[in-house]
């Protein structure tokens, strides 16, 4: 991870068809009808009771790997950043109107927030947080890479 400070933006040196393939994911999102349910004590082969836990739909892992893949998490004080709070509990906000680096704090938010609560990654998706950052983001990294080519 980075520091928003020090940010030396790593995804640059992705190649481009590994982004395009992170903007498949809408289509995915758009089709799942379920991001995830909530399994109840079940008990594993070892005859163990699991206690209630978010069972997450295959794309929000799919979501979470490739951000994970593209470099895309930032190291900076998170649960502190009072603008991702406006940003992830505004029905109405504007991500076409935020920069690349605003795009990618959220990410790390939703993702880092899930390790620390099950599930709030899947809420995210239910809102559809996920959805709109990554289309924001897809106009904004195409245009990037068309400029820098």
């Amino acid at each position: 991870m980075y520091t928003t400070e020090n940010y030396q933006n790593p995804w640059i040196g992705k190649p481009i068809q590994q982004w395009l393939d992170f903007f498949e994911l809408p289509k995915g999102i758009e089709k799942t009808k379920e991001f995830g349910v909530t399994k109840f004590l079940e008990k594993t082969t070892e005859g163990t009771s699991i206690f209630p836990f978010p069972g997450a739909a295959p794309i929000v892992k799919d979501f979470n790997d490739r951000a994970y893949d593209l470099e895309l998490l930032m190291d900076f004080e998170w649960p502190r950043w009072q603008k991702g709070g406006a940003i992830l509990n505004t029905i109405n906000t504007d991500f076409d109107a935020l920069s690349i680096q605003t795009l990618l704090k959220p990410i790390t938010v939703m993702i880092r927030a899930d390790r620390f609560h099950d599930g709030s990654l899947v809420n995210c998706f239910k809102d559809d947080f996920v959805l709109a950052i990554l289309r924001a983001l897809q106009l904004k990294i195409i245009a990037f890479y068309k400029y820098h080519d």
